[in-house]
């Protein structure tokens, strides 16, 4: 009797231990070789079950109970933050885990140059998905949020500034027009509007100014 409960005790012990090493193997093993990347939309609310077996359909990570069981057991269940990932096919599942709870989502880069109205910017952000150009224009000729913003005009036209910026998707357009307008008060020194207004010129009046320069 004890010899059978002590050769079941082992057969348990190895069978815990193959897979507790299958595990930790799974875990830190990637999915698939070095050299290409997947992207995936987390949705908001979506259970992480769900998520993972999204992961491993797309072949970000071999086996999405060993997965979930894994987020369970590091309390990363309900700590998934939504948005779009780009994963490399080479990354681990702990790797993947880590990503979503930091939330490192995808960012878009879109350049907008010198001299681009307020539509035309609308446009170049919807190439990249970023935005809804209706909403987006809307917004900017929005007199209120303008204001909001110390603007002192009726419209953001002449205040987005022209530069290299980084979006992740899913921002609302107020968000992506709060950036653009902080790199505007970011590059235009507070000397020379002071100076302006020396010279009987108020912001808007520069603004406009530098807007007929540039066409």
């Amino acid at each position: 009797m004890r010899r059978a409960a002590l050769l079941t005790f082992l057969l348990a012990a190895v069978v815990m231990t193959g897979a507790a090493l299958y595990g930790v193997q799974a875990l830190s093993s990637p999915a698939g070789p070095a050299g290409a990347t997947r992207v995936i939309d987390v949705p908001a609310g979506r259970p992480f079950a769900a998520v993972a077996r999204d992961l491993e359909a797309a072949g970000v990570v071999r086996d999405a109970r060993l997965l979930a069981w894994y987020a369970r057991l590091t309390g990363a269940t309900g700590r998934l933050k939504a948005g779009e990932y780009e994963f490399p096919s080479d990354a681990t599942a702990r790797q993947v885990l880590d990503r979503l709870v930091r939330g490192e989502v995808r960012q878009h880069q879109v350049t907008i140059p010198e001299g681009r109205t307020v539509r035309e910017i609308a446009s170049l952000l919807a190439a990249e998905r970023l935005t809804d150009p209706e909403a987006f224009v809307a917004r900017a000729e929005d007199a209120a949020f303008a204001r909001s913003l110390g603007i002192p005009a009726d419209r953001l036209e002449g205040y987005l500034f022209p530069d290299t910026y980084r979006f992740v998707r899913g921002l609302a357009p107020d968000q992506i027009l709060r950036a653009m307008v902080a790199q505007y008060r970011a590059n235009v020194p507070a000397e020379i509007l002071a100076e302006a207004e020396a010279q009987g010129f108020s912001e808007h009046d520069l603004v406009t100014l530098a807007s007929i320069v540039e066409k």
